[in-house]
């Protein structure tokens, strides 16, 4: 990728990652700004020296979290299987079933970097998908800035971005509307 940005920050408590296409790459840091700037951020006040006591600085504020789609929920649409997650309920279409279930390694496993096998694996379990090459699926994610693609050949490896995460909740949260 000759027009590749890679942009890596942190703000307080928050960080934010991101590489691709430079207009992606601002658009998810606009996205990752204004969600940081929406978040009440605690008045930490300044220790006063005071010989007789002992000063207890004050513990950060936990990271707010997304509640719509947890672990616990996803446990409705997916099923896990050793490394392999696959979908219970199928989505409209196939990128969708892929953003789920990067979501679902994600929440499930912890897994913020999937592999292609992964996918493929929970893909073909899924059923009713018949992909050859779950690379062509990724960069088209890619593109449209739900992804971050990394390594080579064998080697490469799938992130969902900022927008990316959100809109696979969008999805995992519609299937679990479907299913409740």
């Amino acid at each position: 990728m000759d027009d590749s940005y890679r942009l890596k920050i942190k703000i307080g408590p928050h960080e934010f990652e991101a590489e691709g296409p430079a207009d992606v790459v601002r658009e998810q840091f606009q996205v990752f700004k204004d969600m940081v700037t929406a978040v009440p951020s605690p008045a930490l006040a300044v220790p006063q020296y005071q010989p007789s006591e002992a000063i207890v600085s004050p513990s950060p504020a936990p990271a707010p979290q997304d509640t719509t789609v947890n672990a616990a929920s996803l446990d409705n649409i997916v099923r896990k299987d050793g490394r392999v997650v696959s979908l219970t309920v199928k989505p409209k279409g196939v990128e969708d079933a892929v953003m789920v279930l990067l979501l679902a390694q994600k929440l499930c496993f912890s897994n913020d970097w999937v592999t292609g096998a992964q996918i493929v694996d929970g893909l073909e379990t899924t059923g009713g998908y018949s992909i050859g090459r779950v690379d062509r699926i990724m960069d088209k994610l890619a593109e449209a800035g739900d992804a971050i693609v990394t390594g080579e050949r064998r080697g490469k490896r799938y992130r969902l971005t900022n927008t990316g995460q959100a809109r696979s909740q969008k999805v995992a949260s519609d299937l679990l509307a479907l299913v409740s």
